[in-house]
């Protein structure tokens, strides 16, 4: 009788991909052959030969086999009788539906990676040992919070060692900085540009209030005027306090604009100083930087300084040009003759002495009634010290890198009377206008004349200060409105005219009525 060991088909206890083979027709009591290698079978586990068993007898099956945890071994014989199941995986034991199940089906637990032996417990992941690393080896250190993630730890990290990224041993060098997008020059921090000048074209800064007079009384007028009048010498003060009224007294405005531009210049000049031994910085040490790669401390903005330094590698040593390298040149006290008359009897060799009997002549005992004594520049050798070098013989050639800070300033007053420009720079008013920045714009929205100097002097110290050898730092302008107040009154039937101006409200006479030029007072 032929029977045949069947896997049953669609059996939920099997995974779709883990099905036994599909048996094949054996003798009465002959297990069915399995090929070597069968997928169903992990290498590691596969069971041993089947043994022919009879119909009742249960298989053998070796203790200890690795399919079963310990304490819960019951048998499924690799080796079994007609009608019976192959074995299944390597899992916990699988057992066809009724018939044979001694224990239910568990699925696969996923705490065991795919292929794993589930007959022993599972750890939890030890976190010392990074995802997917052998934890069968202990960790000899714990993971050192210097190094990422990832990096390994053979050299310990210590301290304040270097931490590096993941997947690098070194951080990566900065690029080389690139040239600055705004540099106005060395020492000086770029201050901030504005967005741009208004819809006309002009600055952005502005004062609404621009036509604000500082009125004067007609009482207080008079007043000044008299005082004024009264600190002169040889002017009489009647005119001043006698005259009847005024016949007019107008206020207007004069503008002051100053621009001023903060610039540095650099050039370069020969030089030498007496070579003594001191530091020489010759090309060996490098290649002279540009004149403006030489760094030096700024002073404040608008300070004026002027400085002079040795430019980095341009420095050698020569013999003298002056002496040829001996140090020595003629004498110029002696003229090279090694003497100089005597200072006691200025070379006549002899002194005035004498006692009551009268007057005699005593020989130099200064210059031994010889006229001359020895030179103490040179002492005597008619050859003095180099005034170049100083004796040394030797001068230390370098290019001198000098260095200027200077404002500039220009001015332009607005005033329409007869009142001199320079009074007006002497005397304070109301800033009505002020801005300060890298490059300004022209002044707009105040008087046409203003408007017309400020875009000329703006441009001016854009060209004039702009080049190779000088930068421009800073710049600013400022309008002041200074009061002025023109009098005229009449004396004797002349009309005569006097100013106030200023907020200090100085006076202006430029012709009084009663002067004197000789000096003399009148009443």
């Amino acid at each position: 009788m032929e029977m045949t060991a069947s896997q049953p088909q669609g059996d939920p206890a099997y995974a779709s991909s883990n099905q036994s083979p599909t048996g094949t027709s054996v003798g009465p009591g002959q297990p069915p052959s399995l090929p070597p290698g069968d997928p169903a079978y992990a290498p590691s586990n596969q069971p041993p030969a089947a043994t022919s068993v009879g119909p009742v007898q249960p298989p053998s099956l070796p203790p200890g086999d690795p399919a079963y945890a310990p304490s819960n071994q019951s048998p499924v014989a690799p080796s079994v009788g007609p009608g019976q199941p192959q074995p299944f995986g390597t899992t916990a034991p699988v057992y066809p539906p009724p018939g044979g199940q001694s224990q239910p089906f568990s699925p696969p637990d996923p705490a065991y990676p795919p292929g794993a032996n589930q007959s022993q417990p599972v750890s939890p992941p030890d976190p010392a040992y990074p995802p997917g690393t052998n934890q069968s080896q202990p960790v000899s250190t714990p993971p050192d919070p210097a190094y990422p993630p990832g990096i390994g730890q053979s050299q310990p990290a210590g301290p304040g060692g270097p931490v590096y990224p993941p997947g690098q041993q070194a951080y990566p060098q900065p690029p080389p900085p690139g040239p600055p997008t705004f540099a106005p020059g060395p020492g000086y921090a770029p201050p901030s540009m504005p967005a741009g000048p208004g819809a006309d074209g002009y600055s952005p800064v502005q004062e609404a209030d621009i036509k604000s007079y500082e009125h004067v009384t007609e009482d207080e007028a008079r007043e000044l005027f008299t005082e004024h009048v009264s600190q002169q010498a040889c002017w009489g003060s009647k005119p001043a306090k006698e005259f009847e009224s005024f016949d007019s007294l107008t206020h207007s405005n004069a503008y002051h604009y100053t621009l001023e531009t903060f610039s540095e210049k650099r050039w370069t000049e020969s030089a030498f100083e007496p070579f003594t031994g001191q530091c020489v910085d010759s090309t060996e040490y490098g290649t002279p930087p540009g004149n403006w790669e030489v760094p030096q401390k700024p002073p404040a903005l608008f300070q004026e300084e002027t400085r002079s330094v040795e430019l980095p590698h341009t420095a050698s040593v020569r013999p003298c040009h002056d002496c040829d390298g001996t140090g020595k040149q003629k004498c110029s006290e002696c003229d090279s003759s090694g003497q100089v008359v005597c200072p006691r009897c200025n070379g006549t060799r002899v002194i005035d002495g004498g006692d009551q009997t009268g007057p005699c002549h005593l020989p130099c005992y200064q210059c031994e009634h010889q006229g001359f004594v020895k030179c103490r520049d040179c002492k005597g050798t008619g050859l003095g010290n180099c005034d170049t070098c100083q004796g040394h013989g030797q001068l230390k050639h370098y290019q001198q890198l000098n260095i200027e800070w200077k404002t500039h300033v220009s001015e332009h007053i607005v005033e329409r009377s007869s009142l001199p420009d320079e009074l007006m720079k002497g005397v304070t008013g109301k800033e009505i206008i002020k801005d300060e920045r890298f490059r300004v714009y022209p002044i707009g929205n105040v008087d046409k004349e203003i408007i017309e100097h400020s875009q000329r002097l703006v441009q001016e110290h854009n060209t004039a200060h702009t080049s190779p050898d000088e930068r421009i730092h800073m710049q600013r302008h400022a309008v002041v409105t200074k009061p002025v107040a023109e009098a005229t009154y009449t004396w004797n039937g002349t009309a005569y005219t006097f100013y106030i101006y200023g907020s200090e409200k100085r006076v202006f006479v430029p012709d009084y009525a009663d002067t004197c030029c000789w000096g003399c007072s009148i009443l």
